[in-house]
């Protein structure tokens, strides 16, 4: 009966009216429907109060007329907008740049790295930027920051959970653009490196930022804080590793997202007691003189919240 035209509950009508709308809706304006009035410049109707094709003929009255009519549905209002009025209503608003940043996070040497490319156009071109792009009119912001990760690594089905929204006016100086922000986290030895050579990309470590563009600086401190209050209550760092990994480079994984160091006897026998590890029958011989047995995540349990592995 009605096509919805956004998630503010306007609707524009979607059926026909019934031919025969002989009676004035006058009769109907001042009138208690149900114990309530419906008159003035927006009447609101109530349709277990009116006949069927009475309420269609008010409907019929007022959108020529290009009145907005509220319709009150079980305590819920919804407004009733000439298609004309509704397109109205759209454009007299300002329209802005939908935008995805991503802060590709990787592991290696022992510390968290953030991959970075030098900005290929103005404003401020030549400076050091996160991986990013425009959101297409047929996709997602989800679906942007994939294709961007893609068009940039070469890798598909990488962990990616949004940061926020950034949206302050002037935060870029051509025009108003309002940035979602997302991190990822990569296996820094699966990337395609020619693909990064032909950005200029690369990879810095995170105690050693460059200047960034823009809030970019805050894109990535914010998204640290995401993986921290992740990594708390589930494996999410793990991404970073190799598929399989010793307890050592687990913890020192946590040491490097935490910047603080971890008990070693504590931190094994918390992980163990989470079970969420399989443990395999190959020894990495570097890391002892037995040798350290190497685990996976379990298939089951990837992406899982546990209970809490650090407090935070």
């Amino acid at each position: 009966m009605f096509s919805e035209a956004s998630n503010l509950r306007r609707y524009t009508l979607a059926s026909p009216f019934p031919e025969n709308c002989n009676q004035s809706p006058a009769k109907y304006d001042g009138r208690p429907a149900n114990g309530q009035g419906f008159s003035g410049i927006y009447p609101v109707l109530h349709p277990a109060a009116l006949p069927f094709d009475d309420f269609w003929c008010v409907i019929k009255h007022f959108l020529p007329e290009k009145r907005r009519i509220s319709l009150k549905v079980n305590n819920t209002f919804i407004v009733l907008l000439p298609k004309k009025r509704t397109l109205e209503y759209y454009q007299g608003h300002s329209k802005y740049l939908l935008a995805v940043d991503c802060v590709v996070l990787g592991y290696e040497d022992e510390e968290l790295k953030v991959l970075l490319y030098p900005r290929g156009f103005e404003p401020v071109k030549g400076k050091w930027s996160l991986m990013g792009g425009f959101v297409g009119e047929d996709e997602s912001a989800e679906e942007a920051a994939s294709r961007v990760l893609q068009q940039i690594t070469g890798l598909d089905n990488i962990f990616l959970e949004q940061v926020e929204a950034f949206s302050k006016p002037g935060r870029e100086t051509i025009a108003r653009v309002v940035s979602i922000v997302f991190y990822a986290l990569v296996r820094i030895h699966l990337h395609d490196k020619e693909l990064l050579k032909a950005q200029g990309a690369e990879w810095h470590p995170l105690s050693q930022l460059p200047e960034l563009v823009f809030d970019h600086r805050e894109m990535v401190e914010k998204a640290l804080l995401k993986l921290q209050q992740k990594a708390g209550y589930s494996l999410a760092g793990s991404e970073m590793l190799s598929e399989r990994f010793t307890l050592m480079q687990l913890r020192k994984l946590y040491q490097a997202i935490y910047g603080r160091e971890f008990d070693p006897g504590n931190f094994r026998k918390k992980i163990l007691s989470l079970e969420v590890l399989e443990k395999l029958d190959e020894k990495n011989a570097s890391e002892s003189r037995k040798g350290a047995y190497y685990y996976r995540v379990k298939e089951e349990m990837v992406g899982m919240e546990t209970s809490r592995i650090v407090k935070f």
